[in-house]
C-alpha cells in the first residue's frame, strides 16, 4: 500500500512539473490558415530594439531585430542571417531602431518555443520592448527583404559556427509533445521549451517538389552526415530564389541534399489535427509538437 502511494506521489509531481514546464501561443485560425501553406510573411515591422553589431561568425551570425507587426500581435524577434555581409541594410534598422518610422519587412516565419514564457496571445500589437530578446515565441527569421534591400543571399553556410548535431537535435525534436486546444475562432498549441537551432543533416527527397508563391515545399526523410535515417517525412521549406532552392530543383525523389536547417512548428498539421479531431472534446488534444524544417543553407 505505501508502495503504491509513492507511486502516485512521483506520477503526481512528474506531472505538475511537466505542467509547468508548459508555455503555450493563442493565434487566429485565419492567421494560421494565410501561414500554414507559405514559406514567408510580409508586411509593415516597428523596430523597437536591435543587436548594436551582428554575432561573432562562431555564435551564429545573426543580427537580432525585437519588434512588432499589427497582423502578428505577439512580440517578434526578426533575424537577419549572415549579417556582417548587409551593412546597408543593418544601418537601416538602427536609423529607424526606437522610432515610429515601419519598414517594409519579409522574412521566413517561425513558430517555435524557443524563448518562450507563459501564455502569448495575439493582440492588435504588443507593448514596446526594451530588449533584442523579448521572451517569444514568433519570428522572421532568416529575414529576406528589408525595405529595398534584397537579404536572400545570406541564406548559405556560417563562416566559423558549429551547427547541431543531427541525431541529437531530431531526437529532441520527434520527442516534444503539445497540447492542442481551441475555438471558431482560436487555436492554442502548449509545449515546453525547446530550442537547437540551426542544425546540419542529410535530406532525402520524397515524391514531388510543391511550388508556392514565395518558394517550395516537399517532404523528406532525414539522415546524419554519416547516413544513418533518424527521422521520416518531414516537411522541408526552401526559400524563392536562394541557393538551396535553385539545388533543390535540379533534384528528383531519391536524390540527397547536405543542408543547414532551423525547425518551426507546421501550422499546416495543426490546422490538420483540429480539422479532423472528431472527439467531443476541443481541449487537450495530445501528441507530439509537429515541426518542419527551414533550408537556410546547402553544402
Amino acid at each position: 500500500m505505501k508502495r503504491n502511494i509513492i507511486i502516485l506521489l512521483l506520477v503526481f509531481f512528474a506531472f505538475i512539473s511537466f505542467s509547468y514546464a508548459q508555455n503555450s501561443v493563442t493565434l487566429r485560425r485565419s492567421f494560421i490558415d494565410s501561414l500554414k501553406n507559405s514559406v514567408s510573411f510580409y508586411g509593415n515591422y516597428i523596430v523597437d530594439k536591435a543587436h548594436k553589431k551582428p554575432n561573432a561568425g562562431k555564435d551564429d551570425g545573426d543580427m537580432h531585430v525585437a519588434g512588432r507587426n499589427k497582423q502578428i500581435g505577439l512580440p517578434v524577434v526578426a533575424e537577419i542571417m549572415n549579417a556582417k555581409d548587409f551593412s546597408e541594410a543593418v544601418d537601416l534598422v538602427h536609423k529607424v531602431e526606437g522610432t515610429d518610422e515601419a519598414l517594409k519587412m519579409k522574412g521566413v516565419w517561425r513558430l517555435w518555443f524557443e524563448h518562450p514564457h507563459g501564455d502569448q496571445v495575439q493582440t492588435d500589437i504588443p507593448d514596446k520592448f526594451i530588449t533584442t530578446n523579448p521572451d517569444h515565441i514568433f519570428e522572421l527569421h532568416p529575414i529576406l527583404e528589408i525595405n529595398d534591400f534584397d537579404l536572400v543571399s545570406g541564406l548559405k553556410p556560417i563562416d566559423g559556427f558549429t551547427p547541431k548535431t543531427a541525431s541529437v537535435a531530431f531526437n529532441a525534436y520527434l520527442n516534444t509533445n503539445c497540447l492542442i486546444s481551441y475555438d471558431k475562432n482560436n487555436i492554442k498549441i502548449e509545449s515546453k521549451k525547446i530550442g537547437y537551432n540551426y542544425v546540419e543533416f542529410k535530406l532525402k527527397i520524397i515524391g514531388q517538389i510543391k511550388n508556392v508563391s514565395d518558394g517550395s515545399i516537399v517532404n523528406a526523410d532525414v539522415y546524419t552526415l554519416n547516413n544513418k535515417k533518424i527521422a521520416e517525412n518531414i516537411r522541408m521549406i526552401f526559400v524563392n530564389n536562394s541557393e538551396p532552392q535553385k539545388q533543390l530543383k535540379q533534384l528528383i525523389d531519391g536524390d540527397k541534399m547536405h543542408v543547414l536547417g532551423i525547425p518551426r512548428v507546421n501550422l499546416a498539421e495543426i490546422s490538420k489535427t483540429v480539422e479532423n479531431n472528431t472527439s467531443e472534446s476541443k481541449d487537450n488534444i495530445d501528441g507530439n509538437l509537429p515541426f518542419e524544417m527551414i533550408i537556410v543553407a546547402v553544402y
